[in-house]
C-alpha cells in the first residue's frame, strides 16, 4: 500500500520532479523527524513539513511505493522556493478525480485547477482496498465516464 513521504525535489527545466529524497510521514507516531509532523482536523489530516536548510528548497508531497529494500517516491504535489526554515501544510483528505483533456503530457505536475469538469470523483476512504474501474465511451454522444467493475 502507498505512503504518503515528503522530499527535497530537484526539477528539471519544465517543472518536473527527476530526483527527490524523501522522508516517509509516520501516521500519528511520536517518531517524526524534527522536519515533520501532522495533526487531525476535521476528518482530514494536516501534515506539514519545514525546509531545514539554509537555503529556499523545492519541496513535495508524494506516494512512496515498495518494501523496505525497494521503494519508489512518485511526487503529487510540489512547492516552490520555499523559504529556508519555512513550513509548507497539506490539508489531506484522499480523494481522487479523473479528467479527459490533452492540455497536460504525460506524468506533467499540475500547477493549478484543471480547467476542464471530472468526470469522476472518489473519497478513497469509501473505497475497498482492492477495485477495478474501467473508463466507458457511450459510442452515441461520445460522453466519458468511469464505472466501477463488477467482480
Amino acid at each position: 500500500m502507498p505512503r504518503i513521504a515528503f522530499a527535497y525535489a530537484q526539477t528539471d527545466y519544465e517543472g518536473l520532479v527527476k530526483s527527490a529524497a524523501w522522508v516517509e510521514v509516520r501516521g500519528a507516531s511520536h517518531n517524526m523527524s524534527e522536519y515533520m509532523g501532522n495533526e487531525e482536523a476535521n476528518e482530514a489530516t494536516r501534515i506539514y513539513c519545514k525546509n531545514g536548510s539554509d537555503k529556499p528548497a523545492n519541496l513535495s508531497i508524494g506516494l512512496l511505493k515498495g518494501d523496505s529494500n525497494y521503494q519508489h517516491y512518485e511526487p503529487i504535489g510540489l512547492w516552490t522556493d520555499v523559504e529556508s526554515r519555512s513550513d509548507i501544510l497539506a490539508h489531506f483528505m484522499p480523494k481522487v478525480s479523473a479528467y479527459v483533456t490533452c492540455d497536460y503530457k504525460v506524468n506533467e505536475m499540475l500547477r493549478s485547477q484543471v480547467e476542464t469538469k471530472a468526470i469522476w470523483t472518489q473519497n478513497l476512504n469509501e473505497v475497498d482496498d482492492v477495485t477495478e474501474w474501467k473508463l466507458v465511451e457511450d459510442h452515441t454522444t461520445g460522453h466519458l465516464s468511469i464505472e466501477r467493475t463488477r467482480t
